[in-house]
C-alpha cells in the first residue's frame, strides 16, 4: 500500500504542477505574447520537476508489479548500498549550458549558498571576483546598446580566455611582388613586409544598484532590466574608445589611421574632398565588404547636401538605402553614424572611411558580475560590479583612413 499511496501524491503533485505551466501560458497568450526570460526560466524549472516525477512514477509502477520477497529484497539493498555509495548525479555547469544560466541568475537574485558554491566550481568563477555572465546574456546587451554604425559590427574580434598580452601579425602596404624567371634560373626573393601590433586587456567597469524588492519579484525579468542597464553603458564605452581611442593607457582607436585628405576649410567639406578621400584607400581595400564610411550625424547632414555639381549637374552624392535593411550610401559605400566621431571643426578628424576588418578588438573572457550584498543594505539596495577586459587597435593604417579639416 505505501507505493500506492505514494504513487497517488506524485500524480496530484505533477498535476498540481502542469496547472502551474498552464497558468504561465494562459497569461502569455491573454497578453498577446511570448512568454519573458524570467518566464520561460520558471516554465523549464518545472518541466523539469514534471520530467522527474514522471519518471518516478514509472519507477514505483513498474516494481509494484513485480512478486517479490520485501524481506530479501531489503536486505540485498542494504548490503549494496553498504558497499556501493552512490554517485552523484552528473551535471553540466559549463558557462554556455542551461543548468549554468539557471543557477547564476537564481545567485544573482539573492539564492542560497549552495549556487554560488556551484558556479565557484563550475567555469564560471573569475579570478577578478565575480561570476562570467551566461553567454546569452552578453548578446542581449548588444542587443539593447547596438547602433548601426557599431565599429565592432564591422572589426576583426579576437576573444581570449586569459588577458596576457596578444600579438597581432599585420601586413603593411608594402607586399612582396612576382617576377618573371627564365627556366633553369634562380627565383628572385620579393617578401611582404610584415608588422605587428600587441593588444592588452583593459578593464571597463560600472556599478549598477537594484531594489530588493525587485530582485525579490520573480516576475520581474532581472536579466533583461541588467542586460539593457550594462549594455547601454559597456557598450557605448567600448565604442567610444574604438573611435577616438589614444593607446596610451587605453585601447587604441580609428582616429589612429592616416589622413586621406586635408579639407581646405576648417568648417566645411566639398565634394571633391570626399572623392579623394574615397581614392586614397587601394582598391583591393575599398572592395572588401567591410569597406564603409563613419561620421558624426551632423556632418553627415552637411554631406547629404553636396551634390556632384559637373556641369551644372544636381545629384546628391549621399543616396539613400532603397529597402529599410539597406543603408544609405555614400560614393557606393555604405555609410554610417557614429556618436563618437569629431564633430566639423578645425582639426578635426571628421569622417573615417575604409576597411573596417583591419581594426582589432580583442576581449579576454566574458562579462563578469558580482554582486554586494551589505554596501548599500541601510538604502535597501542591492549592487552589481560589472566588468569586461577589452584592447582594440587599427592593425594596418593603410586600410583605413580619415578626413581632417583644416586648422583656421
Amino acid at each position: 500500500m505505501g507505493d500506492v499511496s505514494a504513487i497517488t501524491r506524485l500524480h496530484e503533485r505533477g498535476h498540481a504542477l502542469k496547472g502551474e505551466m498552464r497558468e504561465l501560458l494562459d497569461l502569455a497568450d491573454a497578453e498577446e505574447r511570448s512568454l519573458t526570460a524570467e518566464e520561460e526560466q520558471k516554465f523549464d524549472r518545472i518541466a523539469v520537476d514534471v520530467d522527474k516525477i514522471t519518471q518516478e512514477i514509472e519507477r514505483r509502477e513498474r516494481v509494484s508489479s513485480l512478486p517479490f520477497d520485501e524481506g530479501l529484497i531489503r536486505e540485498a539493498t542494504t548490503v549494496e548500498h553498504a558497499a556501493t555509495p552512490a554517485m552523484p548525479e552528473a551535471r553540466d555547469l559549463t558557462v554556455g549550458g542551461e543548468e549554468y544560466r539557471s543557477q547564476f541568475w537564481a545567485a544573482m537574485r539573492g539564492a542560497d549558498a549552495s549556487e554560488y558554491r556551484d558556479l565557484t566550481t563550475s567555469t564560471g568563477g573569475s579570478p577578478y571576483g565575480g561570476y562570467t555572465v551566461p553567454q546569452d546574456f552578453d548578446a542581449q546587451m548588444y542587443e539593447y546598446a547596438r547602433f548601426q554604425g557599431a565599429i565592432s559590427t564591422f572589426a576583426t574580434t579576437i576573444t581570449t580566455e586569459g588577458g596576457g598580452t596578444l600579438i597581432v601579425p599585420t601586413v603593411g602596404s608594402t607586399y612582396g611582388t612576382a617576377d618573371l624567371t627564365s627556366e633553369a634560373s634562380a627565383y628572385s626573393e620579393s617578401d611582404d613586409v610584415f608588422g605587428q601590433v600587441s593588444l592588452g586587456a583593459y578593464k571597463l567597469t560600472r556599478l549598477v544598484q537594484v531594489s530588493q524588492e525587485l530582485l525579490q519579484d520573480t516576475g520581474v525579468d532581472l536579466e533583461g532590466f541588467l542586460a539593457r542597464s550594462l549594455g547601454e553603458s559597456l557598450i557605448a564605452k567600448e565604442e567610444a574608445y574604438f573611435a577616438t581611442g589614444t593607446g596610451s593607457s587605453q585601447p587604441g582607436g580609428l582616429s589612429a589611421s592616416s589622413a586621406g585628405k586635408t579639407a581646405a576649410s576648417a568648417s566645411a567639406i566639398t565634394a571633391d574632398e570626399l572623392v579623394d578621400l574615397y581614392h586614397s584607400i587601394s582598391p583591393p581595400y575599398r572592395s572588401r565588404p567591410n569597406c564603409v564610411w563613419l561620421a558624426a550625424d551632423s556632418t553627415i547632414a552637411a554631406i547629404r547636401k553636396l551634390k556632384t555639381g559637373v556641369s551644372g549637374d544636381n545629384t546628391y552624392l549621399w543616396q539613400p538605402g532603397l529597402l529599410a535593411s539597406q543603408p544609405d550610401t555614400l560614393l557606393g559605400k555604405p555609410i554610417y553614424a557614429h556618436p563618437n566621431v569629431a564633430t566639423i571643426a578645425a582639426s578635426a578628424k571628421v569622417v573615417q572611411f575604409g576597411d573596417m576588418s583591419a581594426f582589432y578588438i580583442r576581449r579576454a573572457g566574458g562579462t563578469v558580475i558580482q554582486r554586494l550584498d551589505e554596501r548599500y543594505a541601510e538604502l535597501g539596495l542591492v549592487g552589481f560590479i560589472a566588468h569586461r577586459r577589452i584592447d582594440s587597435e587599427l592593425a594596418n593604417t593603410s586600410a583605413v583612413k580619415h578626413l581632417v579639416m583644416a586648422a583656421s
